[in-house]
């Protein structure tokens, strides 16, 4: 009796062996189930495995700081000319006209047709006759052509002005001096005062690899 329990027992063990040996149960872990296969990857060859490419900040120049740049002008007082921009013209000292040399001044020059007589004279016949000079007018003296009876000429160095421009500072009453400043603004925001901004490679997303196909 209990050689057929003990038979009945082994091959009741056997069959469930079997059982949950059989590929087709679904709680067994057979060839059913989906096989997980694992990726592979390799370094980004564009970036060389980093990810990102360095450049110098624009921002700052690869300075790392912030630097601004001021300008300002300053005009000094002209020594030669005291500010004025102005000389007097040492011609006509300072009037803008010189006395007229031709006519002492007079206005008037003696009258070359009549050599200053106010009149000329004829031989009617026979007999000496005056006649009035028609250039002068009987007067002798004309008016002179240089200064037109002015008896003065406009000074040609100053045309008139009676100063002249300081050659000094150009007429502009003293030289205008510029200035340059710079100053420290801090650590550049663009590139936290390291001089340089990276920027992720397109190639990997910048993760630095690349997925390989399979």
């Amino acid at each position: 009796m209990m050689n057929k329990k003990y038979a009945f027992c082994v091959a009741f063990l056997s069959i469930l062996v079997v059982a949950c040996g059989n590929n087709s149960n679904p709680y067994s872990g057979g060839s059913d189930k989906p096989q997980v296969v694992e990726e592979e990857w390799e370094d980004c060859e564009k970036c060389d495995g980093r990810g990102y490419f360095t450049y110098t900040c624009s921002t700052c120049d690869g300075s790392g700081r912030l630097i601004a740049s001021y300008s300002h002008t300053q005009t000094r007082t002209c020594p030669s000319c005291a500010g004025l921009g102005i000389k007097p013209c040492t011609r006509c000292g300072n009037y803008g006209y010189i006395n007229c040399s031709h006519c002492s001044i007079t206005g008037k020059v003696v009258c070359k047709s009549c050599n200053g007589a106010g009149h000329k004279a004829y031989n009617f016949n026979g007999d000496v006759v005056l006649s009035e000079c028609g250039l002068c007018n009987g007067e002798g003296y004309v008016s002179c052509s240089y200064c037109n009876g002015e008896h003065r000429i406009t000074c040609s160095d100053c045309y008139g002005e009676g100063h002249l421009k300081c050659n000094t500072c150009n007429g502009t009453g003293g030289p205008t001096i510029s200035q340059s400043e710079t100053q420290d603004q801090g650590p550049c925001p663009s590139c936290n005062g390291s001089g340089k901004v990276r920027k992720a490679c397109e190639e990997c997303d910048g993760e630095g690899r690349i997925k390989v196909e399979q």
